[in-house]
């Protein structure tokens, strides 16, 4: 499994939810875009997510205002 940072650098950058140097940082959100995100990895590669970094971020925010 990857961690938050090894996503950070695949992606770029993290939602302010799940970077643990912001102010909006959720341990539990965290958890969960992590196991999401390493499936996605799995999945697709590194190089799809790079590509689509702006598109997974997108989709993390719109997830998270149906919870």
């Amino acid at each position: 499994m990857l961690t938050l940072e090894e996503i950070k650098e695949v992606i770029g950058t993290l939602p302010s939810d799940v970077d643990k140097d912001s102010d909006d940082y959720d341990e539990y959100y965290a958890k969960e875009f992590l196991k999401i995100m390493c499936d996605v990895i799995l999945r697709h590669g590194k190089e799809w997510c790079k590509e689509h970094a702006g598109m997974l971020n997108s989709q993390w925010s719109y997830a998270r205002t149906l919870v």
